[in-house]
């Protein structure tokens, strides 16, 4: 990619912009092809890592080789839209974020997988899907992923601390409200620790986490007129509100990535994540390696309080999927892998031995598994109170525009309102440029919705 930069290829390429025999595929071998070789395109996560480890598994069964390929978070969308835009044969599969949906699909070269998947049949159970993550994955009314994991942002706590404290939760169904968290976590900064933390690296995460409590506060990322509200009233208000929880978060939390943020929590500084992905509840679980392993719990996001009726506080969902670009030569072997690593077997397998949260309603509800992974109840609530980005090809652009102003924001380069005034003029700027009537739209509904 030479001197250009990640933000700048993408804004390039987005301007630019048979099933076979899947009989066995639940729990036994997939159709037989020997002689195919796949190639897959992924972010190595536990699932992926663990997929990866079974291959062997899949090559005895089917005949087919798999050559795996990872690439870091930071360089995945843009080494998959390089393919995709070239049009190349090279991959097979692709593993992708929900947030990359609109910018890889919105090039014509993702292949629509409806057609396969109305023919799979009971070994896909396709409506065993949860249906946000069925949804997630679609552009323009065609399907293109096909749900590996399932993810949401939660509030995670020291319950020792907060029984200590006398800190009582609300029960599952409600949230902290905005004022009650401020109070908790300033009332536990004291003796060495931190009353929270959560991950603040530029890019796009500052946007997300403010997202979640912009509209938990009842703002809007657009009018109905597709003009940007980001600087509205919600928008500086919640924007302060997060700059606040900084004062009782370590001194250097303006640097904290996923892993920085459980670091803390792990060896005890800090005692309250105000947004943890359910991701990343692995780590601090982690009994070899934390501190407070068995004395986190977690709740629902704490962002109550501005809308009267809303009890529960809204997260963005998230999650990754598995993907064929219209270019491969082997489509039909890869979807039947792609219906391979997600089985209700393996979906099983995957929480029970890594805690990742799985994307079928079978497995997601067990009874068992709610009494084994405690943090599962809390996330499904959380996924009921979920929202959706706009699935626009601009969408990851946008979001790592306005999360760099928030982040300068928050570091006091700017005020938030001079932040949120700077990200409106950006994003009403790029849409202007790839051609969207900002201001003057007249539909019944959005774009893209």
């Amino acid at each position: 990619m030479g001197r250009m930069t990640r933000r700048a290829f993408i804004r390039g390429v987005v301007a630019a912009g048979s099933a076979g025999a899947l009989a066995a595929v639940a729990s036994k071998a997939p159709a037989q092809t020997k002689g195919v070789t796949l190639r897959v395109l992924v972010y190595p996560y536990p699932v992926t890592k663990a997929i990866r480890d079974m291959l062997p598994e899949y090559e005895k069964q089917t005949g087919v080789k798999v050559e795996w390929e990872e690439v870091p978070y930071a360089e995945v969308l843009s080494k998959q839209m390089a393919e995709l835009i070239a049009k190349t044969d090279r991959y097979d599969v692709f593993n992708f974020s929900n947030k990359f949906v609109g910018a890889e699909a919105g090039t014509g070269q993702l292949l629509p997988l409806d057609d396969l998947i109305a023919k799979a049949g009971a070994p896909l159970d396709w409506q065993d899907f949860i249906a946000k993550q069925r949804q997630m994955f679609t552009y323009k009314g065609k399907t293109y992923g096909i749900p590996l994991s399932s993810n949401i942002m939660m509030c995670a706590y020291r319950k020792d601390v907060f029984d200590r404290e006398g800190i009582k939760v609300p029960p599952l169904g409600m949230s902290f409200t905005h004022t009650e968290w401020t109070n908790i976590v300033k009332r536990l900064t004291k003796d060495g620790q931190k009353g929270t933390s959560f991950n603040t690296q530029a890019m796009q995460v500052p946007s997300e986490n403010w997202s979640n409590v912009m509209l938990s506060a009842g703002g809007r990322w657009f009018d109905e007129k597709l003009t940007p509200m980001l600087n509205s009233k919600e928008g500086v208000l919640t924007a302060e509100w997060l700059r606040e929880l900084l004062n009782y978060a370590p001194a250097d939390v303006l640097r904290y990535t996923n892993v920085e943020t459980n670091e803390a929590m792990m060896s005890g500084v800090v005692v309250t994540q105000t947004l943890q992905w359910a991701s990343r509840i692995p780590m601090v679980e982690d009994k070899e390696k934390s501190k407070v392993a068995g004395k986190i719990r977690w709740t629902t996001l704490p962002f109550a309080g501005w809308v009267p009726e809303r009890k529960v506080g809204l997260a963005a969902n998230d999650g990754w999927c598995m993907g064929i670009p219209r270019a491969s030569k082997h489509q039909r072997e890869a979807f039947d892998f792609a219906v391979w690593c997600v089985t209700k077997d393996k979906q099983t397998r995957f929480i029970s031995e890594l805690q990742v949260p799985p994307t079928r309603s079978s497995v997601f509800d067990k009874p068992e598994l709610h009494q084994k992974f405690i943090w599962l109840p809390v996330m499904k609530v959380q996924l009921e109170n979920a929202y959706d980005f706009p699935n626009i090809p601009e969408w990851s652009e946008i979001l790592e525009k306005v999360g760099a102003e928030i982040h300068g924001g928050w570091s006091g380069q700017v005020t938030m309102a001079k932040a949120l005034e700077r990200s409106n003029d950006l994003v009403a700027q790029l849409l202007k440029e790839r051609k969207y009537p900002v201001g003057t739209w007249k539909g019944a509904k959005l774009p893209w919705e």
